[in-house]
């Protein structure tokens, strides 16, 4: 099924081949592989390989660069700052997942 984007909305979820991404906002057309690139964040200078099918797998499969900076830095954050249960103040244990 079809969606068209509404430009005051997030995004659906765009599914990985061709001809699966959501219909533009206000044309009567797909979005192409580039404004699909665009709403899961890739830079305009990412370069997408093959026929027009691979390249709407490889956008709908991938995971959105902003959100895996987020988590890397988080990551990042914790290793560096070796936080573990018992190195952490009892201010932050409201963040911890509940074993």
């Amino acid at each position: 099924m079809l969606f068209r984007l509404d430009r005051n909305q997030p995004s659906h979820t765009l599914v990985p081949g061709h001809s699966a991404f959501p219909i533009h906002p206000w044309l009567d057309r797909q979005l192409t592989v580039r404004e699909a690139a665009r709403i899961q964040t890739f830079p305009d200078s990412i370069e997408f390989l093959g026929n027009h099918g691979q390249q709407c797998k490889q956008v709908g499969n991938a995971f959105p660069p902003m959100a895996a900076e987020v988590f890397a830095n988080a990551i990042r954050k914790a290793i560096v700052n070796d936080w573990k249960e018992e190195n952490l103040s009892g201010l932050v244990h409201y963040s911890l997942i509940e074993k």
